[in-house]
């Protein structure tokens, strides 16, 4: 019985996981088919002392810089973390000159360890 109860559990454990998948997957298929994205490949970021403005042809978001949970710098670009899911990406090319991706990194850590 007990053998049977814990084939059972895997059982439902590993179809609860495909199904998810599946679901994830087809959403995905779905949103690229109707041309959208998950995300906006041009945008317009405008850094302020309390906020960060973000725009592009879907709308404008404001997001306050208490909620930035951590920085991250890469060869790449900058990754500036606003929770678990989401982030915004500033790639490398963006900078005009390496101290002003210094000067920029300051400012910004400023704001996270000023929590």
């Amino acid at each position: 019985m007990v053998l049977l109860a814990l084939y059972l559990c895997l059982f439902l454990n590993f179809f609860d996981k495909n199904i998810i998948n599946l679901i994830v997957k087809s959403v995905i298929r779905a949103v690229k088919k109707q041309g959208r994205l998950p995300y906006n490949k041009n945008i317009r970021v405008k850094f302020c002392e309390d906020c960060i403005f973000e725009s592009s042809e879907v709308g404008e978001i404001t997001m306050k810089c208490d909620f930035l949970g951590k920085v991250v710098t890469s060869e790449h670009g900058d990754y500036l973390y606003f929770g678990a899911i989401q982030a915004l990406i500033l790639p490398q090319h963006i900078y005009e000159s390496e101290q002003q991706r210094v000067n920029f990194l300051t400012f910004i850590n400023g704001k996270v360890s000023a929590k």
